[in-house]
């Protein structure tokens, strides 16, 4: 396996949403294999009320579904989410701090805004076979991504734990 890439999801007071997707439709032309995980970390509790993730369970059955341009999202084909909804169980995957929910890049997910009092912030880690073929001209350094180093890192969790400290 390969790290690909980090996210450092910020989901402060009244932020946040994101429409149905799976994380190989964002990287379709980058790999042959949707042979791809991520891995989500929560660095605070995740609840329904501050928009935890939601997947539909067992969905990366149903393969690559299409994807297209929604604002700054690329979001699944509503009318195959809808059926997928009909078919299959969406879990609201509820978390403690601390707590890690792996996922198959086909799993369709989303998540609601904020709409509570607490930030929700947590870290995914993306990884693919070292024997996924790479599709595009020229294949990426997989090195860490700029901005997440250690001391930078180290800054925005002292800033988030003291925002948390303080309370609302």
């Amino acid at each position: 396996m390969q790290h690909f890439c980090t996210l450092n999801m910020q989901k402060d007071t009244g932020t946040g949403g994101w429409e149905y997707h799976q994380d190989y439709g964002y990287h379709y032309n980058e790999f042959f294999y949707p042979d791809f995980v991520s891995v989500m970390v929560a660095l605070d509790p995740a609840t329904r009320d501050n928009g935890c993730l939601r997947v539909v369970r067992g969905s990366h059955r149903l393969g690559r579904l299409e994807h297209e341009s929604f604002g700054s999202q690329r979001i699944a084909n509503r009318e195959r989410v809808a059926m997928a909804l009909e078919e299959f169980e969406e879990v609201h995957c509820e978390m403690a701090a601390g707590s890690v929910l792996y996922f198959h890049g086909n799993t369709l997910h989303a998540s609601n805004a904020n709409l509570s009092d607490t930030s929700r912030w947590c870290l995914i880690f993306d990884y693919v076979p070292a024997t996924n073929r790479w599709m595009l001209p020229r294949k990426p350094q997989l090195a860490p991504i700029a901005g997440l180093d250690d001391a930078t890192f180290r800054a925005a969790m002292t800033s988030h734990e003291d925002r948390i400290l303080q309370g609302p």
